[in-house]
């Protein structure tokens, strides 16, 4: 497997020193989300970009994905044209970056609507987004991370399932999925259902772990929580996945979390064990609904 982190791990730093820091923890790349303490920022000029970019390559990493938070809608009154601007801009710096890949989600929808009516929205955006990633050269993958708010807006179908049907009815067979464990685990889940969901489309795994506490649910190192982080790690592969893997370590929105420096490397050693690989006994996965 090849190992990246998300720079939401590192909002203080710049880029350069997030580099540095990547090669110094032995990981194979970076997705970028933060660049120079800003969240994928817009109007990050494409010179800067191409400096990213080249520095990226010097050093030996790769950059599995610009994870840029564009939102795809659901429902007639998101806009389209809108979305599809921003994402323009975000795949030509992914491809001035190095980056393989640039990331979209569903948007809640802003009014009621049926999970039809929201399938077929979503899957013509999906076409739309998918034309304007490949102009850049640039594969199009969907997170399955859901905008704030579509807990409210879906029911009855969880958003692997939802985004299995809409990449079907787009027939985007080039579009892919990004798996973040942590967001399924908290519909309630299991990891084969997602998997079931997800196989035909997937592209590479965020992970993280977390812990409860008491009506929360915080961040803690990989194996030290309730997420079932070996066991969704034996559905793309184990010891024999040679894709990418973007751990999580999210101080943007969480502060308070330890540096960066003092985790990354022990996240980075649990996915290079036996265990976490697959070889080990895996969790089991929960059986009853998990609310965060």
């Amino acid at each position: 497997m090849q190992l990246a982190f998300n720079t939401s791990a590192v909002p203080e730093l710049d880029w350069h020193d997030v580099l540095v820091q990547a090669q110094a923890l032995g990981f194979d790349g970076v997705e970028w989300s933060v660049i120079n303490g800003r969240l994928a920022p817009p109007d990050l000029s494409p010179a800067l970009a191409r400096q990213i970019g080249d520095a990226t390559t010097a050093c030996g990493l790769g950059v599995p994905a610009l994870d840029c938070g564009v939102e795809l809608p659901t429902c007639p009154d998101n806009g389209l044209e809108e979305s599809t601007h921003r994402l323009r801009r975000f795949a030509d710096l992914a491809a001035h970056l190095g980056a393989d890949r640039v990331t979209v989600r569903p948007a809640a929808a802003r009014t009621p609507v049926s999970d039809a009516d929201a399938l077929a929205r979503f899957s013509e955006a999906v076409r739309a987004a998918r034309a304007v990633a490949a102009d850049s050269g640039i594969q199009l993958v969907v997170v399955l991370r859901s905008a704030p708010g579509w807990g409210l807006a879906r029911r009855g179908i969880s958003l692997s399932a939802f985004v299995n049907q809409a990449l079907w009815l787009a027939q985007a067979g080039d579009v892919k999925v990004r798996w973040d464990v942590c967001e399924s685990y908290f519909e309630g889940e299991r990891a084969d259902q997602t998997w079931d969901h997800i196989w035909p489309w997937f592209s590479y795994m965020e992970l993280a772990d977390m812990r409860r506490s008491g009506s929360e649910w915080l961040p803690t190192l990989l194996g030290q929580g309730e997420i079932p982080v070996a066991f969704a790690l034996k559905y793309v592969g184990g010891a024999k996945y040679h894709g990418w893997i973007s751990v999580s370590w999210d101080r943007v929105r969480y502060p308070e979390l330890a540096p960066a420096a003092e985790v990354l490397a022990d996240l980075r050693t649990y996915l290079r064990e036996p265990r976490a690989q697959g070889h080990g006994e895996a969790e089991t996965p929960p059986e009853e609904d998990v609310a965060r």
